[in-house]
């Protein structure tokens, strides 16, 4: 198995000085996570980036995105909240990786489904099937 790392951003007047954490347990990788607050830190990946094969969690304070990248940023699943229309034109603004954007409110998605969606991929490096996808 490659060798996966995890990455926490923390800004400190525009410049990150974010920790790596290499071959994290899950605790450690949820732990992160956990950290997100759409200020000093708003983004967590976990993967092997340089193959662009990884997770990505950005936001924070209840509301964040997550999407997953396979061969290189080929293929990317964006995890999405089921319950808002796709037809919906809501957007919702978010930091994530340490820049303010605007996302499709149903790109926008709680803790628990974040959670799970991490645990999964950090345990079979698939996305949940539980949970709601959009490629």
């Amino acid at each position: 198995r490659r060798m996966y790392r995890a990455y926490l951003d923390h800004w400190e007047y525009g410049i990150d000085t974010g920790q790596e954490i290499l071959a994290p347990t899950w605790e450690q990788l949820k732990a992160l996570i956990l950290e997100l607050d759409e200020d000093k830190q708003t983004l967590v990946t976990y993967g092997d980036e340089e193959a662009g094969d990884y997770m990505a969690v950005g936001g924070g304070n209840g509301r964040y995105i997550c999407y997953l990248s396979y061969d290189d940023e080929e293929k990317i699943f964006i995890l999405v909240d089921e319950t808002v229309s796709p037809d919906s034109s809501e957007e919702v603004e978010l930091v994530t990786g340490g820049q303010r954007g605007r996302f499709h409110r149903r790109e926008c998605v709680s803790l628990p489904a974040v959670l799970t969606a991490a645990e999964t991929y950090y345990r079979t490096h698939a996305p949940d099937a539980g949970l709601c996808w959009q490629e």
